[in-house]
């Protein structure tokens, strides 16, 4: 045979611009919860859930804000200021507030503004009573002599004023 002797193949070096793929390493893919959102009021069965007592007769805490009606006095429209007036004993003759009462209007409020949904018709009527008997306990806290012991340094409006007011007061709140 004549001319030259085949040359063996030269190996290639891999291409500058190519990378190698990155190894993969599996991982637990944690389990989805589902977002929670604006959604319908829940069932009236599940404001049982919400009841103010553990017997098939008590009230649900709408019913309850409800009954409030009859020892609220509307102080202001704007804003909105609610007193939940007291009587008997030493709370007098219903012309009074005194802290527990206004406490009762703040958490019965609260409660059925919780057990409704955003979408219910009653929900903007528990949103208002709720700001309403919260300004009213903000308003006793304004008035309020001197704060107790327990509450020095005061910290609300700004540490001008205790966060717990004083036991008694007018159902106006004026003293």
């Amino acid at each position: 045979p004549t001319g030259p002797a085949p040359s063996a193949p030269t190996p290639t070096a891999p291409s500058p611009t190519s990378t190698p793929p990155a190894p993969t390493v599996p991982s637990p893919t944690p389990p989805t919860a589902p977002s929670p959102g604006p959604g319908p009021s829940p069932p009236s069965g599940a404001l049982s859930l919400y009841s103010c007592s553990s017997n098939s007769g008590g009230k649900s805490t709408w019913e309850a804000l409800q009954a409030l009606e009859s020892i609220t006095h509307e102080v202001s429209t704007d804003p909105l200021i609610l007193s939940a007036m007291a009587s008997g004993g030493a709370a007098g003759d219903g012309s009074y507030v005194v802290s527990e009462s206004q406490a009762y209007g703040v958490l019965t409020s609260g409660l059925a503004l919780m057990s409704v949904g955003e979408v219910d018709a009653k929900y903007n009527e528990a949103l208002s009573k709720f700001e309403g008997y919260f300004n009213g306990w903000r308003q006793m806290c304004r008035v309020s002599n001197k704060p107790a012991s327990c509450q020095n340094p005061t910290y609300c409006d700004g540490g001008t004023v205790p966060c717990l007011p004083g036991w008694k007061h007018k159902f106006d709140f004026s003293s």
